[in-house]
């Protein structure tokens, strides 16, 4: 009986452990994949695992925050003192400190002003607020008590379409104080306003690209209408903004989302004066390179950076909707990493339901990233890693290449996965003029430039260190080669017997006489 009970009691404690193995791996393991991307392997980029450039810290709640239930958090952002502005749905603006802290609340405006499901939150340099009022069509100037400033609504103007919809989603305002607001289904592009809030026009809209044969084709149709083109026909709109950022400089960078089947060119760095992409990014896809089909029925998700942000240093954040991922680029476009996600299931920190908004925090050591569907706003910290990948590239941007030739080693050694880290390291070896190690480098990373760079100097000092004897062996080959059709000519020794290919060699020797045989004769034709 006492041996029964002690099996029994075994029993269990052994179900019970092995219950519990399956929990404790799961909460060791990461709760989303970190990656990058491999260019110019092949006709696709390809997806790597990379070592996590940032690590998902802790989740910011109402519950953490001690503060009444959030209805759904639209936008968040930083101000100047790295105090976080969260703003929700129902009329209500969260402010935090910067070690997010409940510092106060702002409700109505001046106590009647509602601003319901407002899309967006801006904070200017003198720390006051706009509120993107998008249902309300109109911006809500405020001071950060809440107090009202101003309230900016569509202007009249004969630049504005009559059927133009004022629904502001995000603005910002650059250093010489030129206001740049964003309209929900605009295609115009950004509303730009000088220092007086004086409507200048429109700004850095998207265009249609058009191929030869659908511009043929439009010709024929204006030439050859029926009714029954007219009534297929549709016109194509450009592609609207669904976000602007702009960084220390003043550029202003655009996020188009969702484009179309080709998926690229969905971020733009827009140059002053005209507004034209200064960034080159056309041809580059800015989120994952093959379409996603979601767990849902095997539907296709379309993935869009509808969310961006950007640092000090070229730096680029986007968040894409389909699967709540966060793509870092550096300033060439190239992915560096990818963090987040969780398929819309959003059960572990770093993972989301619906995302819906995102910040950054000194320069980028803190990423947040705010969830519409649970109201929480997860934390990434930037990992000892991606702060090396920062730096490293800040310095190779600046051209110091063995300053930073040790870290990419040191990259390497850490992760070899990381593409950019290989054209970088033969930078520097090119800079010591160790060029058979910098091809080799090149060759390894897939980087084209910096191996035809590479290849050329090497290519030079060969002809350097060998030009005399190179020079030499020439003069003799050709002294050797006009001896050899003198003497040849002159005791009429045919090693060639063709009348055509001997008189093609003539024309070496006897220029004249050899084209008055072609011309008067009409040999050394082959055709004759």
């Amino acid at each position: 009986m006492f041996k029964r009970l002690l099996k029994n009691i075994f029993t269990c404690v052994l179900i019970t452990i092995i219950a519990l193995v399956p929990m404790i791996t799961v909460s060791a393991e990461e709760a989303y994949d970190s990656y990058t991307y491999w260019s110019d392997v092949g006709d696709e980029d390809k997806a790597v695992y990379n070592r996590p450039m940032y690590s998902a810290d802790y989740a910011i709640d109402s519950f953490t925050l001690g503060i009444a239930e959030l209805s759904k958090i639209n936008d968040i952002t930083f101000d100047q003192d790295n105090n976080l502005y969260i703003l929700d749905s129902a009329s209500r603006i969260v402010v935090l400190d910067s070690n997010y802290k409940l510092i106060r609340e702002i409700g109505l405006i001046n106590g009647t002003e509602s601003y319901i499901d407002a899309k967006g939150i801006y904070i200017a340099d003198d720390n006051t607020a706009y509120i993107c009022d998008t249902e309300g069509h109109r911006i809500l100037h405020i001071n950060t008590d809440g107090s009202l400033i101003n309230i900016i609504t569509l202007p009249e103007s004969n630049l504005i379409p009559d059927d133009f919809d004022f629904r502001p989603t995000n603005m910002v305002i650059d250093e010489y104080g030129y206001t740049y607001i964003l309209s929900d289904g605009s295609y115009y592009g950004a509303l730009l306003y000088d220092t007086d809030m004086a409507f200048l026009g429109f700004y850095g809209a998207n265009t249609v690209d058009s191929s030869l044969g659908s511009v043929f084709t439009n010709i024929k149709n204006r030439i050859f209408p029926n009714n029954t083109k007219k009534g297929n026909s549709t016109k194509r709109l450009p592609f609207c903004f669904v976000d602007l950022a702009i960084d220390d400089e003043g550029f202003i960078y655009t996020s188009t989302g969702y484009t179309d089947t080709t998926r690229k060119g969905q971020v733009k760095k827009l140059g002053p004066g005209l507004g034209n992409n200064i960034l080159n990014s056309d041809d580059i896809s800015f989120v994952d390179t093959k379409i996603n089909t979601s767990y849902n029925k095997g539907s296709v998700s379309k993935q869009d950076i509808f969310d961006i942000e950007v640092d000090n240093n070229g730096f680029v954040y986007g968040l894409e909707s389909a699967f709540g991922k966060v793509f870092v680029y550096d300033s060439s476009c190239r992915i560096l990493s990818v963090f987040g996600g969780g398929m819309g299931f959003g059960t572990q920190v770093g993972t989301f339901v619906t995302v819906s908004s995102l910040a950054i925090k000194n320069n980028g050591t803190e990423v947040l990233v705010a969830d519409g569907a649970t109201n929480k706003i997860t934390l990434f910290k930037i990992t000892e890693f991606g702060e090396k990948i920062k730096n490293l590239i800040n310095l190779t941007n600046e051209g110091d290449y063995m300053g930073a030739k040790e870290g990419w080693e040191e990259v390497i050694s850490m992760d070899n996965n990381f593409q950019p880290a290989y054209g970088a390291l033969a930078r520097a070896y090119i800079n010591e003029g160790d060029y058979e190690t910098a091809l080799e480098l090149a060759k390894k990373g897939y980087d084209r430039e910096t191996y035809a760079i590479a290849f050329e100097y090497k290519r030079n000092d060969i002809i350097n260190d060998y030009f005399a004897v190179i020079f030499i062996a020439l003069a003799v080959f050709i002294v050797l080669l006009i001896a050899f059709l003198v003497i040849s000519t002159r005791k009429q020794i045919k090693f060639i017997r063709n009348e055509q290919l001997s008189l093609m060699f003539a024309v070496l020797i006897h220029p004249s006489n050899s084209f008055t045989e072609i011309k008067e004769k009409r040999r050394g034709s082959i055709f004759l």
